[in-house]
């Protein structure tokens, strides 16, 4: 027996990304970043998502990432500028996402499990794949290397968790 999420479970989900913001508003940057990330860990519903045609599962993690992004792009633009996209191991994070749409592009081939024929992946199962990486792996590792570039910052998710 499965039991749906309820409306709090979804409403939770959407109240992250202004709780996030707000902690983005009054903390610094790392610490506003890492309190999203394992407040959306500890704190939100698990297996609920927004789950849209062509698109990733928004879940706890991807919601968090997502918030992360924003409180960046809003809140920490000078680091931003400083140490923007493109520089250091960015490059890694691209292959990551190239790697899943040419997966999807190379599995042209129908799956039969049973009476279940599942059809072959395409060009929108490619799209969902490559956000899907870039929402679990790319946020956290550009987040990572644009907020926590100094020795204080680096020491902070051990305080946090201690």
């Amino acid at each position: 027996m499965s039991a749906s999420p309820n409306v709090l479970a979804y409403l939770a989900l959407i109240l992250w990304i202004p709780a996030s913001l707000a902690l983005f508003a009054f903390l610094r940057p790392p610490r506003a970043a890492l309190m999203t990330v394992l407040g959306a860990m500890l704190l939100l519903p698990v297996r609920v998502a927004f789950d849209a045609p062509g698109m990733p599962a928004l879940g706890k993690q991807e919601i968090g990432n997502l918030c992360v992004l924003l409180g960046i792009l809003f809140f920490a633009r000078r680091e931003f500028s400083i140490r923007g996209l493109g520089r250091g191991m960015d490059g890694f994070i691209l292959v990551l996402i190239a790697g899943a749409a040419a997966t999807a592009y190379t599995n042209g081939d129908t799956v039969a499990a049973g009476p279940l024929n599942l059809p072959a992946l395409g060009m929108w199962d490619a799209l969902s794949m490559s956000m899907q990486q870039f929402l679990l792996f790319g946020i956290p590792f550009v987040a990572g290397r644009i907020l926590f570039s100094r020795a204080r910052d680096l020491s902070l998710p051990l305080v946090l968790v201690a």
